[in-house]
């Protein structure tokens, strides 16, 4: 049903159109009636659906596409594109870095043996001209520490039973002495541990790592820094690695 504003916007409408063609006079004009408006209507209104329409899908897709000027990625797409990022960013970060073994001590840097991660500059223009160290591959250094701990077994190996033939050994030694039992001339931890390589020749008693660090009276006094000076039973304690050690008897006589 019109309503009133359309009415009159009618009524002006045949108006204007009559006053150009000189067809009306001011007495001629039409009276204009009102109508009532109608009743509104209320409508029931159900809940929107949770689920979009066509029409609706439609308008998403074009905003995701910007209109058809790109195809979106698969969600598969996108991950092998993450994937292919992460990759990249951890491959830029390596390159940073080139992994050297030390071949020499670089203060600072590392020992002899140790593996470190230094810039390619650094390497080049003084590790590498020093012959400092070298650089190495991951499988490389995976195949050294394998050799080493093979090595470092043998050597716990050889250590142990070194000490089972030393513990509770004795060495007997005889020198000139007084009547009281003081000896002519000194014994030291030096001589103790060459006639000690005379008595096992096989063993690797020659080691560098492999001393006498302490000399025990029959009292149980420690003698320090000093030598044996009288006839008596002693004790020597002898490092064969850091944490393996053995204890020996020396038993010093007059001659």
């Amino acid at each position: 049903m019109p309503s009133i504003t359309h009415v009159v916007l009618a009524q002006l409408a045949i108006l204007l159109a009559s006053l150009r063609n000189g067809l009306a006079t001011p007495n001629s004009f039409t009276p204009m009636t009102f109508v009532s408006p109608a009743t509104p209507i209320i409508v029931q209104t159900s809940k929107p659906s949770s689920t979009p329409d066509l029409s609706t899908l439609a308008k998403i897709q074009a905003i995701k596409t910007g209109y058809g000027m790109y195809t979106p990625l698969s969600p598969a797409s996108q991950k092998r594109s993450a994937l292919l990022s992460k990759k990249k960013g951890s491959g830029s970060k390596k390159s940073n870095k080139i992994q050297v073994k030390m071949l020499k001590y670089v203060e600072g840097t590392g020992k002899i043996g140790d593996v470190v991660m230094v810039a390619p500059a650094f390497y080049e223009n003084k590790l590498k001209k020093s012959g400092s160290a070298v650089m190495v591959t991951d499988e490389e250094v995976a195949s050294n520490a394998a050799e080493k701990t093979a090595a470092k077994g043998k050597e716990l190996k050889i250590a142990e039973d070194l000490k089972l033939k030393l513990n509770d050994f004795t060495l007997s030694l005889s020198k000139k002495a007084g009547p009281d039992g003081h000896l002519f001339g000194a014994i030291g931890k030096k001589l103790i541990f060459s006639e000690l390589q005379k008595k096992f020749p096989s063993t690797p008693l020659n080691g560098k790592q492999i001393r006498i660090i302490s000399l025990t009276g029959e009292d149980g006094s420690d003698l320090g820094k000093h030598d044996i000076k009288m006839i008596g039973d002693y004790e020597a304690l002898i490092a064969i690695q850091s944490d393996i050690n053995a204890k020996i008897k020396v038993i010093v006589t007059a001659d």
